[in-house]
């Protein structure tokens, strides 16, 4: 089957020129360049003998005195205590003439007055060991189980009854004595005497619980 074109168009195709051909285009060709190499320089080094003035005319700074720190005061201390020195030479004399049993010494203040034979069993071990020793020396076992240091009520056991207050000017003289003999805070002595305390307290609630029943007699 064959196509027959109109007229125009026969004519148009005929005035279509011819397309020439095309060349082809080289490829562009890059010259080398030659690299140089490269060559370390060397490097200057002063002679040793050149440093000397160097350093000679360097500006030497004075050096500048050091402040002493000044310590800061604490933010909170305890009011400071007398300690008057105890005069322990009445216990030579006092053994020396036996009567051991019978004399009454002073410690602390001067005012709380304490058996010789009780003074001397004070152990000197520690400030806790002498603490508890001297508070038995001035205070029986009854009196620390049914007492506190301050006669306030405890926190930690509100539902409980308050006790009373231990003897303001023997408690005192206690501290004294003890702060004299081992150098510490005082509220650390304080602290063992109402430890003291407790513990009697309890040894006291034992001996009740080991009691028969109807034993009206009292603890000794």
């Amino acid at each position: 089957m064959s196509l027959t074109l109109p007229m125009e168009a026969a004519e148009a195709v005929q005035a279509v020129a011819p397309l020439e051909p095309v060349e082809p285009v080289e490829p562009a060709v890059v010259a080398e360049v030659p690299m140089e190499p490269v060559v370390p320089r060397p490097r200057r080094v002063a002679p040793v003998g050149h440093l000397a003035p160097m350093v000679a005319e360097a500006a030497i700074e004075p050096l500048v005195p050091v402040q002493p720190e000044v310590p800061l005061a604490p933010a909170a201390m305890e009011p400071a205590v007398r300690i008057e020195p105890v005069d322990d030479s009445w216990m030579m004399d006092a053994e020396a003439n036996n009567n051991a049993t019978t004399k009454m010494v002073p410690i602390g203040s001067g005012k709380t007055m304490v058996p010789l034979r009780r003074y001397l069993r004070v152990k000197w071990d520690s400030y806790t060991v002498a603490t508890r020793t001297l508070l038995r020396a001035v205070f029986p076992r009854s009196v620390l189980a049914t007492h506190s240091l301050t006669g306030k009520r405890s926190p930690a056991f509100l539902d409980k009854p308050v006790k009373a207050c231990l003897n303001e000017q023997k408690v005192e003289d206690i501290v004294i004595h003890v702060l004299f003999k081992f150098k510490v805070k005082k509220s650390l002595v304080r602290k063992v005497i109402t430890t003291k305390c407790a513990d009697e307290c309890k040894m006291l609630r034992m001996k009740e619980n080991r009691r028969p029943p109807g034993d009206g007699n009292a603890s000794p």
